[in-house]
């Protein structure tokens, strides 16, 4: 495969076939507009990393696969353990902090957690959090 339009094409085949609509499906996923990836089918040019890792994130294809060619080109077992994990450590902060807040800071922790429910999941990224 040597481009991202080929790459593309790749995902397009193995993860919907010759179903209608795949393509608004993977825009979608990835959080780019259906034209975009005519687009990049057509003329193949860079995309952006972040549309790269959310494809990663929801189909398993890795990002350095399709924006470089870099095997291997699934995650493995140990890349979803590993990312499970992280994403629970970060809720296990999350309610220590909790935890530890007043009645007051508890009220708006949880209006803040409120209007990140209202975020698009296209624009949503980690939250870290340094540890004193």
């Amino acid at each position: 495969m040597e481009n991202i339009g080929d790459r593309i094409k790749a995902i397009l085949d193995e993860t919907y076939g010759p179903v209608r609509g795949r393509q608004v499906r993977l825009a979608e996923i990835a959080g780019v507009t259906k034209a975009r990836i005519g687009q990049l089918l057509r003329d193949p040019t860079k995309m952006g990393h972040e549309h790269a890792k959310n494809i990663e994130q929801k189909l398993g294809y890795r990002a350095d696969w399709l924006l470089y060619g870099k095997l291997p080109k699934r995650l493995t077992e140990q890349d979803l353990v590993l990312q499970e994990s992280s994403e629970l450590n970060e809720v296990a902060e999350l309610m220590f902090i909790y935890r530890q807040a007043t009645d007051e800071a508890r009220v708006e922790l949880m209006a803040f957690a409120r209007e990140l429910d209202l975020v698009p999941a296209t624009l949503r990224r980690p939250i870290r959090l340094n540890k004193p």
